[in-house]
């Protein structure tokens, strides 16, 4: 069971950052993508390992992914960090965004709130809503960034505006009370 949310969740990863426009490069991603829809995980790491090495964020994020996962490959906390660092430093918006998170929770002891924000900001320029709602929570205690109510106020809106903005699924029963809410603030 545990291995099956594992791959679960490495397919929501997938499928998530698939929605995205990005620089792809054609050719061993995409064939990536077949072998790791076929369940040959190894496969797809190694087509995207050629790509990642020659410059494909989505690619590195990929590979940054299956380490942290250890799905077709050994679980590697350091090379996870390095392929999402590299994507992130390409400008993948999802890497930064995870970039953020790792700095703020600490997860590859690496707690700095500062270099969370970097990534946060990065991320949301971007318009990365998730990255804009997390900035947004910072701004509010201060944690990395100084505590700044009209920022913190700003960003968790825009996050909220750019969420409305896409067909996200929500039903009305969880949005219109959302937003009769920001209508009185």
């Amino acid at each position: 069971m545990k291995k099956l949310s594992k791959i679960l969740a490495t397919t929501i990863f997938f499928v998530y950052l698939l929605s995205f426009k990005q620089v792809v490069y054609a050719g061993d991603f995409e064939s990536g993508v077949s072998a790791y829809k076929n369940g040959d995980i190894v496969q797809a790491y190694l087509h995207w390992k050629k790509e990642a090495e020659i410059g494909s964020s989505v690619a590195q994020f990929n590979l940054g992914v299956l380490f942290e996962t250890g799905s077709g490959v050994e679980q590697n906390y350091e090379k996870s960090f390095k392929w999402f660092q590299r994507a992130a430093l390409n400008d993948h918006a999802m890497s930064q965004l995870k970039m953020g998170f790792l700095n703020y929770e600490d997860k590859y002891n690496i707690k700095n709130f500062t270099e969370a924000a970097r990534w946060f900001h990065l991320a949301a320029a971007q318009n990365n809503p998730r990255a804009m709602y997390r900035l947004s929570m910072m701004y509010t205690t201060g944690k990395g960034v100084e505590q700044n109510s009209s920022s913190a106020v700003e960003l968790h809106n825009r996050s909220l505006d750019f969420i409305c903005s896409m067909n996200v699924g929500l039903e009305s029963s969880v949005m219109v009370p959302i937003l009769k809410a920001r209508e009185r603030s």
